[in-house]
């Protein structure tokens, strides 16, 4: 139980109660202490707290459930922040923020989602360049901590992944540590499904960058069969076109003309208006005229 959250949720309903702070804490707890315990210096016995709720005439476990749907809240507002910014809907983005700004209190998990996440806006909307993106995220996380860690959960691996994408110096450790702890089921996304979509196209793409084709040819297979699975259509057509980048350079024509006819029939039902993107795309990368 979050002690602080909890007390200033009473204090508020002291405030909405008219009950003044003096008479609120007469008789159970001096200002001074309550002032301790309201910074986080101490935790008050459970004792104190109930006489608290005693003098709001509130339950506690009431007050318990206003907690833990306040704990809700947060979480879901910052997730939805953070899958807008995963997407690139920065209008979006910029508008859950302010409404997480009016959050007094934000646990640890997701404090560290939403600075990652703000991080990640500022070099989307190019106030910040690519160098200073890496800096920051390193400033912000223990890489060498991390690498060392046997299990990772969503905000860390979303760190090391954008470390993997933008760090040159960083790039190849990063993802022979990531395929290590999936091989070992050792990733923790709890079930966001943007999140894991794009950790498989970071993996996917710079397994490509250092041509590991067979691995990008399989982990692209895996990529398709969840976003099928879990009826998600985000980042699909990259892995779709990975796949058929890796078949074409190992010269394996048939199976690369069937991925292809696969991504061509993803984009014209429900991309059309990434068609004429992608059959540049072809061109540029092995020079054949496609029509999709």
């Amino acid at each position: 139980m979050n002690t602080v959250k909890l007390l200033y949720l009473m204090d508020e309903m002291r405030y909405e109660r008219n009950l003044i702070q003096e008479d609120y804490l007469d008789g159970i707890i001096s200002q001074r202490q309550y002032y301790r315990y309201l910074h986080g210096q101490s935790v008050p016995p459970f004792e104190v707290i109930l006489k608290l709720c005693n003098r709001l005439e509130f339950s506690i476990n009431r007050l318990l459930i206003m907690l833990e749907e306040g704990e809700t809240k947060e979480n879901s507002l910052a997730q939805e922040y953070f899958n807008a910014i995963i997407k690139r809907d920065l209008k979006n983005a910029t508008l859950i923020h302010n409404q997480i700004a009016k959050i007094e209190f934000l646990n640890d998990h997701n404090r560290k989602f939403v600075k990652l996440g703000s991080i990640l806006l500022d070099f989307y909307k190019k106030h910040i360049t690519k160098i200073e993106l890496v800096a920051r995220i390193r400033d912000e996380i223990n890489v060498k901590k991390l690498m060392e860690n046997s299990v990772l959960h969503d905000v860390e691996l979303y760190m090391l992944g954008i470390l993997m994408e933008y760090s040159d110096n960083d790039r190849e450790e990063v993802l022979a540590k990531i395929l290590k702890l999936i091989e070992n089921n050792k990733i923790q996304t709890f079930g966001n499904r943007l999140y894991q979509a794009q950790l498989y196209f970071w993996i996917i793409k710079n397994l490509g960058r250092v041509k590991k084709l067979n691995e990008v040819i399989q982990l692209s297979d895996q990529a398709i069969e969840f976003s099928k699975n879990e009826h998600s259509y985000y980042l699909l057509e990259y892995f779709y076109y990975y796949k058929f980048l890796a078949l074409y350079r190992i010269h394996d024509e048939s199976k690369m003309y069937m991925t292809l006819k696969q991504l061509s029939l993803f984009l014209k039902s429900i991309k059309p208006e990434l068609i004429d993107d992608y059959r540049r795309k072809v061109y540029k990368d092995t020079g054949l005229h496609i029509d999709l």
